[in-house]
């Protein structure tokens, strides 16, 4: 199964994808697109028309001032029957629960799901979980050897380094007194050549890896251990999502191999395709770009 967020609603029924993820404004964050409280029951009908779910990202890290809307916005969406509630902050859990909304919890911490047993704790208790983006392809199959009902992991995409709650591109630009209207910025270390976009939200700011995660070689180990297989998004254009989800869908289906998959990616300027850490571990030290 492939799973895929989008950012705007034509794409809902265009994606060859079994799974849509939406952000929404104020209750979501790092996503590709946002929607309104509004626009998500017409969303959501799209996707039943379309025969996709409809996945909805509660992923913020929220303040006690944040609950009342929290706990509305996922009132919403068990009214509208959606079936995923994409989340990693536990008071989502604790409200889902007081409204007897659990079934649909898919538990997405970033980085803390890295071995069997937080793995069996979080994935009894919701209706998937998806794995640390920082393990290996041997821990991932250490991991989820008991099967993949309910397991997801990350596919595909710039993948989320650090965060701060501190809006400190804000602060540099006025720090200098730069005018900027750039729509993308990047922040480049010096021993490296590449340069790792960065994201600055309401809620904070995010830097990425300067390369792209794709698994097309991995895809089928990882189908087979993992029911739900991720997208992300995040700074690709919309023909771009296009290109690279039919490329993985053509594998998954036996259309494509892994190689001739790759060879119809759309090539992203100053991004270069990467393995991630499937075969190397997060506690590498690396001093230089090739090593």
């Amino acid at each position: 199964m492939l799973v895929s967020g989008i950012q705007n609603a034509k794409q809902l029924s265009e994606l060859a994808v079994d799974v849509v993820y939406v952000g929404l404004k104020g209750l979501s964050w790092r996503c590709a697109g946002y929607f309104s409280l509004e626009e998500l029951p017409s969303l959501q009908k799209k996707a039943l028309e379309s025969a996709k779910e409809l996945w909805v990202l509660f992923n913020r890290m929220y303040e006690e001032s944040d609950l009342n809307a929290v706990k509305k916005g996922l009132k919403l969406c068990k009214k509208l029957g959606i079936k995923g509630i994409v989340y990693s902050s536990l008071v989502v859990y604790e409200l889902a629960l007081s409204l007897d909304y659990q079934a649909a919890l898919v538990y997405q911490s970033d980085t803390l799901i890295t071995n069997r047993h937080d793995a069996t704790f979080f994935a009894e208790r919701n209706r998937a979980v998806v794995l640390a983006k920082e393990i290996t392809l041997n821990d991932v199959k250490k991991i989820t050897k008991d099967g993949p009902d309910k397991y997801a992991i990350v596919v595909h995409g710039h993948l989320n380094l650090s965060y701060s709650k501190r809006r400190f591109l804000s602060y540099y630009l006025k720090e200098y007194r730069i005018k900027s209207s750039a729509e993308k910025y990047f922040i480049q270390e010096e021993t490296r050549d590449l340069k790792m976009p960065l994201l600055q939200e309401p809620g904070g700011t995010s830097i990425y890896s300067a390369w792209i995660l794709e698994s097309l070689a991995e895809l089928v180990t990882l189908q087979a251990r993992c029911r739900y297989l991720l997208i992300d998004p995040l700074f690709l254009s919309s023909v771009n999502l296009s290109q690279t989800v039919a490329c993985y869908r053509g594998v998954l289906d036996g259309k494509l191999s892994a190689k001739e998959a790759g060879k119809h990616l759309p090539q992203i300027a100053e991004h270069p395709y990467h393995s991630g850490f499937h075969y190397r571990k997060t506690t590498k030290n690396k001093v230089r770009d090739d090593e």
